[in-house]
């Protein structure tokens, strides 16, 4: 399946569905790897920035994996990306797709999704783990209020 095959009538949602149904097209990270990434397979760069285009639709933010040559690799690393692809797809997903996809949400911890995009923003700042650590504890948010940068990088990872 490509993106050129899909119903061009079906949604964004649908088609991401579609494609996260595929376990030749889209690998949902097992955590008991130790890997938590939500990843599409694209045949060439044309359907790779497709794919990531639909991804931004959804206010996300796609990036490339490292590959040479084709397939290509779309990658949804964050958490707060993962849940919000998930919330989106949810309904579409087979009974296992969404279960293993459960089970990555699950190993990423409950932390509060707005927490989650500050730490997320400020890495996108290229703040170190310590700094973000740093101005967490100030504002006290988040449990005691007290974070390392372990902690932040356990959140990011």
């Amino acid at each position: 399946m490509n993106l050129n095959t899909l119903d061009p009538r079906a949604g964004t949602v649908t088609r991401l569905a579609e494609l996260l149904n595929d376990p030749t097209r889209s690998w949902i990270d097992d955590p008991n790897t130790g890997s938590l990434t939500v990843s599409f397979l694209a045949a060439g760069w044309g359907e790779a920035e497709k794919l990531a285009r639909m991804l931004r639709s959804l206010e996300l933010l796609p990036r490339f994996g490292e590959t040479a040559g084709e397939p290509v690799i779309v990658n949804v690393y964050t958490g707060s990306d993962q849940r919000r692809l998930y919330q989106a797809v949810e309904a579409e997903l087979e009974p296992d797709r969404r279960r293993l996809f459960d089970q990555l949400l699950q190993a990423r911890g409950s932390i509060p999704l707005h927490l989650l995009d500050r730490i997320e923003r400020l890495d996108a700042l290229e703040c170190t783990p310590d700094e973000i650590a740093d101005q967490l504890s100030e504002s006290r948010v988040g449990g005691d209020g007290r974070w390392t940068a372990e902690q932040v990088q356990r959140v990011l990872a």
